[in-house]
């Protein structure tokens, strides 16, 4: 499917040209000089001795700049576009102002992302210097300028590509709160992305462009896209906003995992699991002449530290996690990490043991459609987050009796 956005439509009807391909596979953008437009519906070739705006860029690339104290993104201030008329006739005066259009877009099929500034038009000498305000955006730049010739419209552009700067891991890691909480979000984003909210430099690719996984998760918390996870084109090219939401994702399977664990009896794959191991039981059971056994009784997870580590699991900061932590962070990469066991003695006929065990391919994971050991990843990887020690407990001091001192008599 071939998918086009408005303003790369509004682009190419403003400036014909061809379209330009990703930093990894392309030389840097040129400018791009255009003849005269014909009039709607019909189409002249430009002609190289024809009127035309050419329009250049100050730069190839551009590039978000991450604040080194506070970790803010933000959007570059040396963009400067140039414009003159070339080829233009002998008598006609040349223009003193240009019609400036500028589109900053990013063609992600599942969440596209666009600028503001391309709902607005400029008018304003050469040089004309970019303001991309507060909003934070990358992708491909088309500056468009345009002019009037004897009543017909001339126009050029010029392309760039604006980049995103990842965060050092010291910056990234004050966007999580150094709570029990943070530290696992903190731990996810290591094991997800490396911390990095943008590709890497290597080679000719340049890198910058939005960390996208074959499974298209973004950014540095692995945001799905085509599941609707993206609320915001800020979760894309902003990488605190992608945190904030990857921290709201997790408190909602935290919250999740509770309540379904709580309502377990309800579910459908503990009743038929149970059910059909507890009537296979008392079928021998009969057939022997003992009592039927009921149905245990399913208990929620356990948020004890503790009961939430397997033997042989890694556990490099000593979380110590609990059933419900660890079936969060199971919900966050999809599917549930437990599944409950009915396991019955062959000899005695009786319940050995009835419980929640890790069984995550219960749970909907499979190897091809998910990481049946994601939590151990999880457990295993160091984000550098360190939590502050607990708080001392106060002395208890018993009140000291005041001393008490006899007036010895004069002799």
């Amino acid at each position: 499917m071939i998918f086009t956005t408005w303003c790369a439509v509004a682009a190419a009807a403003v400036c014909a040209a061809p379209s330009a391909p990703s930093p990894a596979a392309a030389a840097p953008p040129q400018s791009q000089s255009v003849s005269i437009h014909a009039p709607v519906g019909s189409a002249i070739r430009p002609v190289a001795s024809a009127p035309a705006i050419r329009v250049a860029l100050s730069r190839p690339y551009y590039t978000i700049r991450v604040d080194p104290k506070s970790g803010a993104p933000m959007m570059p201030a040396d963009v400067v576009a140039s414009a003159a008329a070339v080829n233009w006739p002998q008598g006609a005066p040349a223009p003193a102002a240009f019609t400036w259009r500028i589109f900053l877009d990013w063609d992600f099929y599942p969440h596209p992302t666009h600028h503001d500034l391309s709902k607005r038009e400029f008018v304003q000498p050469s040089p004309f210097k970019v303001d991309f305000g507060k909003q934070i955006r990358g992708g491909l730049l088309t500056v468009v300028a345009k002019a009037d010739l004897n009543g017909a419209q001339v126009c050029g552009q010029a392309r760039a590509y604006v980049l995103g700067e990842n965060p050092t891991r010291p910056v990234a890691l004050t966007a999580f709160p150094r709570t029990r909480f943070g530290l696992i979000a903190s731990k996810i984003g290591t094991a997800e992305s490396g911390l990095r909210q943008f590709t890497s430099a290597s080679g000719q690719d340049h890198g910058g462009l939005p960390l996208v996984s074959r499974t298209q998760d973004v950014g540095m918390m692995q945001i799905n896209a085509p599941s609707g996870a993206i609320t915001s084109s800020d979760q894309v090219w902003d990488w605190r906003a992608n945190v904030r939401r990857g921290m709201e994702m997790l408190d909602g399977k935290r919250r999740n995992s509770f309540l379904a664990s709580r309502h377990a009896v309800g579910l459908r794959r503990v009743q038929e699991d149970c059910d059909f191991q507890i009537a296979c039981l008392n079928v021998s059971r009969y057939l022997l002449g003992m009592r039927p056994v009921p149905t245990p009784a399913v208990e929620p997870l356990s948020d004890r530290p503790g009961t939430g580590i397997a033997p042989g699991d890694p556990d490099v900061d000593h979380l110590a996690l609990s059933q419900w932590e660890r079936d969060a962070i199971r919900r966050y990469n999809g599917g549930q990490e437990y599944a409950y066991r009915v396991t019955t003695d062959p000899v005695t006929h009786d319940i050995r043991r009835a419980g929640w065990e890790v069984d995550p391919t219960r749970g909907g994971v499979r190897e091809r459609s998910g990481d049946p050991a994601y939590v151990v990843h999880v457990l295993r990887a160091r984000s550098g987050l360190t939590l502050p020690p607990p708080p001392k407990p106060k002395p208890n001091h018993p009140s000291r009796a005041r001393r008490r001192h006899r007036r010895h008599p004069r002799r």
